[in-house]
């Protein structure tokens, strides 16, 4: 039985981020994690992919989500 009901813009958006994660934040998070910090061009590259803020408004520059 399933629980949730995702829409094809859910997986499209899940798929996305799945990639993003492989190839922008897995390679390096071990590193990161040993100097404790996040580096602020990884955060940008989610802003400008659209994974900061998905429910802000469309108007405002977000997914409006």
């Amino acid at each position: 039985m399933e629980i949730l009901h995702f829409t094809e813009q859910h997986e499209t958006y899940r798929n996305r981020l799945k990639v993003f994660l492989k190839n922008e934040v897995i390679p390096y998070i071990d590193t990161w994690e040993n100097e404790r910090i996040t580096p602020k061009n990884v955060w940008k590259k989610m802003g400008a992919e659209g994974f900061l803020c998905p429910w802000i408004h469309t108007e405002y520059g977000g997914m409006g989500g």
